[in-house]
């Protein structure tokens, strides 16, 4: 898997998250 797209997923899932 790429490195940038595993960072991009985690990102993602964290702003998804914090956007309770």
């Amino acid at each position: 898997m790429n490195q940038r797209g595993y960072f991009l997923a985690f990102v993602l899932a964290l702003v998804d998250i914090l956007q309770w």
